[in-house]
């Protein structure tokens, strides 16, 4: 019963810096490829080249419950990358998986706002504990496929025009040649156990 991980919000309208920062994909809890955004926003409300979602799809069974889709938004880049995503949510987890497709080497940069008053700790190159600002309780854990620069950053959150809240951001980036497959797992019991 509480948010975890969000998307940046929106908190002014216009055309500045800041609105275009909080339209831009990495505003979003998601990937970009070498610091595109997935849809060419511009303008204060204007969008150019945009990303076509594709093979949509959705289902569950008596162990988990899944989604899947891919875009197309970033095929404008040299070796026309195409992004896929698969979530997988059982009672333990939340598996992500980011398949990138195409050619080139690019820098991919998986993005996690994270909502006010949880605080993300660095466990390894891998692995961030998410928790409770008040009480400092664990509520997840975030760990990554591959070794990478892992950064944490202050940033805000911006539930309704007008308000920023102070928040964090996690991601994790890698400057690799494609195809890569990469997996972002938030865990909210021990995976030890």
């Amino acid at each position: 019963n509480q948010r975890i991980i969000v998307n940046g919000g929106t908190s002014v309208y216009g055309t500045d810096a800041k609105r275009q920062y909080q339209r831009s994909t990495a505003a979003h809890s998601t990937i970009t490829i070498d610091g595109e955004s997935s849809s060419d926003v511009w303008g204060g409300f204007r969008v150019a080249r945009r990303a076509k979602v594709q093979n949509v799809s959705s289902g569950q069974n008596d162990k988990y419950v899944w989604a899947h889709g891919q875009h197309d938004g970033y095929r404008h880049l040299p070796g026309r990358p195409m992004h896929h995503r698969e979530w997988i949510l059982n009672d333990n987890e939340l598996r992500i998986t980011d398949v990138i497709l195409g050619h080139k080497v690019h820098t991919i940069r998986v993005n996690f706002p994270i909502a006010p008053r949880i605080v993300p700790l660095q466990k390894s190159e891998k692995c961030i504990e998410l928790r409770d600002e008040d009480d400092n309780s664990l509520k997840c854990i975030v760990s990554f496929s591959h070794p990478s620069l892992v950064t944490i950053e202050k940033t805000s959150w911006h539930p309704n025009f007008g308000v920023s809240i102070a928040s964090w951001r996690i991601h994790f980036e890698l400057k690799v040649a494609l195809p890569i497959k990469l997996e972002s797992i938030i865990s909210w019991r021990d995976r030890s156990e």
